[in-house]
């Protein structure tokens, strides 16, 4: 059980670590693939008995919570921009 629980924080980092370098390449197609993933060995961990170090994996949740809102907050931003250009060029089209 300790190494199943070893590999699942070190497959948590992995991914929390391939999550922030997809944010910081704006390529936010495969998030949502590792986000289930993550999320997947989120709830199997926190399944797991209370005498395993629970405050570790606290904290990786709470920093993975923290990016998620951070990559949500900046997919609004892209698609707000996204979509203010998509009328901008409708417009000038428009006015030819």
């Amino acid at each position: 059980m300790i190494e199943t629980y070893k590999d699942d924080l070190d497959t948590l980092e992995a991914l929390s670590i391939k999550i922030s370098d997809l944010i910081n390449k704006n390529k936010f197609e495969n998030i949502v693939e590792l986000d289930l993933q993550r999320k997947k060995i989120i709830n199997r961990i926190s399944q797991l008995p209370k005498s395993l170090p629970k405050n570790k994996i606290k904290n990786v949740i709470q920093l993975n919570n923290i990016s998620i809102s951070k990559i949500e907050e900046k997919i609004i931003k892209l698609n707000l921009t996204n979509n203010k250009l998509k009328k901008r060029i409708k417009f000038y089209s428009q006015n030819k």
